[in-house]
């Protein structure tokens, strides 16, 4: 621990790489905030008093210098152009997460996006039974009875439903961080974020 970056220091946990939705590329690594820590002592090995914890800190965690606090003004606004943005995470590996929730988002600054832009939440319904009679040509089964026939059913692709709104507050190259302001459905791993 270098006595030069000072004596407040972050504690993080390696996550791992963050991949896209198809995991076939990856985006970056992400380290998670474990808490804070204090230098009680520096040498060539260093004593540390933990100042706060969000989660248990365990041998192999890492230490970072804490930066400068800068106070940052965000103005909420929508993004010039579309965005078609999926959620990659949601907090603690869960499977859904709602107002309040951290997510990430597998678009960056190199897609345009930028802090204090707003998006909404979209989940795409799986296709549904159209329940008006069949335009399909009746099929005969052979194989089981010469006078079993079939129709096809036919399938309707519904809209794509809006659950909430997304605060993009932090922004990497190719990987954003966004804060969910507003839900009517859990927000989940796969959903897009689209210009509102």
């Amino acid at each position: 621990i270098d006595q030069r970056a000072g004596d407040f220091w972050y504690i993080y946990r390696p996550v791992g790489a963050v991949l896209n939705i198809d995991s076939s590329e990856v985006l970056g690594y992400e380290n998670r905030f474990l808490g804070t820590a204090r230098v009680e002592k520096f040498g060539d090995l260093s004593t540390v008093r933990i100042e706060s914890a969000v989660q248990e800190i365990q041998i192999g965690d890492r230490l970072i210098p804490a930066p400068r606090e800068v106070l940052v003004n965000y103005v909420p606004h929508a993004p010039d152009k579309p965005v078609n943005a999926r959620i990659l995470r949601v907090p603690f590996d869960n499977i859904e997460t709602g107002r309040g929730g951290i997510v990430t988002l597998d678009k960056g600054t190199a897609d345009g996006i930028e802090p204090g832009h707003v998006l909404a939440v979209y989940r795409v319904i799986p296709p549904i039974v159209d329940p008006r009679p069949s335009s399909q040509q009746t099929i005969i089964l052979r194989f089981l009875d010469p006078t079993t026939v079939f129709t096809p059913r036919e399938y309707v692709q519904p809209a794509d439903e809006r659950t909430g709104l997304i605060f993009v507050f932090r922004t990497f190259d190719r990987v954003s961080f966004g804060l969910v302001i507003n839900s009517t459905d859990p927000v989940r791993p796969g959903d897009w974020a689209r210009k509102p």
